[in-house]
């Protein structure tokens, strides 16, 4: 920063001194890794470039709507999933299901930061609000009691028990194992339409920046979600959901959450 301008350095493989013959130098390490020249390895790494990374992109070609539902959708679930995030973003989801039909539309979506305890509590009790009433418009036949719950991240069980003493809201910890399987069936669901999300929100966003690693030394893809580039709070909520999701249509990839009493 000099004066009231903001100066840019750039400095690469190219700029070395000590190796003069740079293009020879990259040729070889292509060569090496069986890579090219417009690899985004080579490109990063090498190169100093900004690369998008559309190939290790977690959740590709995913299907939207505008957020009216279908006229025909009759839910029979309501998940409502909550990542904790203090440190970073906090995200609560809700997702109205039919599992007869195996379908899903994301119906509801918030992320936020630097929030009390309180006020996160507020955000999912309006949440569990707004399910109530869409369930109860579009099928009065249902036991609300038995159709709404709450799937919360187990890193703050203290919030969880909370929300179950003061509110009497219906809250479990959320099934969490094999995270990177898990990611791989949200993407499917995602891709093929049988969760939709809405068009232009959070979540949409988050698939445009979630990507999986590389491995460092042979670029290839790995499973999971490379963090230190972007790391996805609301999809980490959808995730909670799309595993009781699977554990309730039948699919042994699921599994089922934990009732906080």
């Amino acid at each position: 920063y000099i004066g009231n301008e903001y100066v840019s350095y750039h400095w690469d493989l190219r700029d070395n001194p000590f190796i003069p013959n740079h293009t020879a130098v990259l040729e070889e390490i292509c060569r090496k890794k069986g890579l090219t020249m417009e690899s985004a390895l080579i490109q990063r790494e090498y190169l100093g470039q900004i690369v998008y990374d559309t190939e290790a992109l977690c959740y590709k070609e995913v299907k939207t709507y505008k957020g009216e539902l279908p006229p025909d959708f009759i839910p029979d679930r309501v998940y409502i999933g909550v990542d904790f995030g203090f440190e970073d973003y906090n995200a609560v989801i809700s997702v109205a299901a039919n599992l007869s039909q195996k379908r899903a539309y994301v119906i509801r979506e918030d992320k936020f930061n630097h929030a009390s305890a309180t006020q996160i509590v507020d955000k999912v009790k309006s949440h569990y609000d707004d399910a109530k009433n869409l369930v109860f418009k579009r099928n009065k036949d249902i036991e609300l009691d038995r159709a709404i719950t709450i799937y919360t991240d187990t890193n703050e069980k203290s919030i969880a028990y909370d929300m179950v003493q003061t509110y009497n809201l219906p809250v479990c910890c959320a099934y969490k194992y094999d995270k990177n399987m898990a990611i791989e069936q949200l993407a499917d669901l995602l891709r093929t339409g049988v969760f939709s999300i809405i068009e232009g929100g959070e979540l949409e966003n988050e698939t445009k920046f979630a990507v999986h690693p590389r491995d460092p030394d042979t670029d290839a893809i790995l499973p999971g979600y490379d963090d230190d580039i972007y790391h996805p709070d609301a999809m980490d909520a959808l995730l909670y959901i799309s595993r009781q999701f699977f554990y309730e249509v039948g699919d042994p990839s699921g599994g089922q959450g934990e009732k906080v009493e």
